[in-house]
């Protein structure tokens, strides 16, 4: 059975933005939440550590759920010096479609009808980072998705999320997440299933 004394969850992945780091909140979906304790429910009868391990992907989810909703725009915040509503949404929308290429400033500004200094001072503003840190965190976001749901090897995943090799990859990623990416796909690994 597994309890609070014998189970180490893992720690909140280290995003940092303009509100510090992310951890469980009110932002995540309720829908997401109920679909993974759901499959929780459904392994934790068939063996311990697959229910652990499950248990601990999902906290995993939960967590990029996290951070990625914390740098959604909010439509109802007043943007004052920052870029507006459907200037945000264009140019999320765009580095979302866009993150395994290389993005220019130039292109962001001119989807958000600015000059480029000025768009970079209203994106960092709205978001909290600058253009180029806020594509680095999603191209991350987007490596950890692809770690957790394949098996592709890190330097084709590397060059799948925008990154230049799988050397850029992973000294990015533990600049941002403390830790190489090899580690933290192994640490989320299901167990093999002995036949």
């Amino acid at each position: 059975m597994l309890s609070a004394t014998n189970t180490s969850l893992p720690a909140p992945i280290a995003i940092h933005g303009r509100s510090g780091s992310h951890s469980l909140g009110r932002d995540v979906a309720p829908e997401l939440v109920k679909s993974l304790l759901e499959a929780i429910v459904a392994v934790w009868d068939l063996e311990e550590k697959a229910a652990e391990t499950c248990v601990d992907l999902a906290i995993e989810v939960i967590h990029l759920e996290s951070a990625r909703r914390s740098y959604a725009v909010n439509p109802s915040a007043p943007y004052v010096g920052g870029l507006a509503p459907w200037q945000a949404r264009t140019v999320t929308r765009y580095i979302r479609e866009n993150v395994d290429r290389n993005i220019p400033l130039t292109t962001l500004a001119e989807l958000a009808n600015l000059s480029c200094s000025q768009f970079r001072r209203a994106f960092k503003t709205s978001f909290g980072d600058a253009p180029h840190a806020y594509i680095i965190r999603q191209r991350i976001l987007r490596s950890q998705d692809l770690m957790i749901s394949t098996d592709e090897p890190l330097s084709e995943l590397a060059l799948s999320c925008g990154f230049a090799d799988q050397s850029h990859f992973t000294r990015l990623f533990v600049r941002l997440i403390g830790e190489t990416p090899n580690n933290w796909r192994r640490k989320r690994a299901l167990p093999q299933r002995s036949q």
